[in-house]
């Protein structure tokens, strides 16, 4: 997947170690790892995930992923995978409105200088 984004957007990719695999960040070419505005996780090492095939897992940026957790939950979400902390990455957690469509939340780490 990463290489065909490449050769059809010019994205680029770096890697990050996560719990269970690894995340392959994507960013534009002119931006450096500091634009990186999403990622592609291998279905083979996302345990959490059914093998379904290919999906997009929408990220939404929160001020607090606990909160947002919590607040999901009490108006009838799902906690797919529980707010983790992620090296670099941020916050992270994984939830399922009351249809089931899938999405996650995060808060950011602040930039590494």
């Amino acid at each position: 997947a990463a290489a065909f984004y490449n050769k059809v957007l010019g994205l680029e990719t770096s890697a990050v170690p996560f719990p269970g695999g690894t995340y392959t960040c994507v960013n534009p070419a002119e931006g450096g790892e500091d634009a990186m505005f999403g990622g592609i996780v291998a279905l083979a090492d996302d345990p959490t995930e059914a093998k379904t095939g290919a999906y997009w897992l929408p990220y939404f940026e929160v001020p607090d992923t606990d909160a947002t957790v919590a607040r999901a939950e009490e108006l009838g979400g799902r906690v797919r995978v529980p707010a983790t902390d992620v090296t670099g990455v941020g916050r992270i957690a994984r939830l399922a409105d009351p249809y089931g469509a899938r999405f996650a939340v995060i808060r950011s780490a602040p930039p590494q200088t």
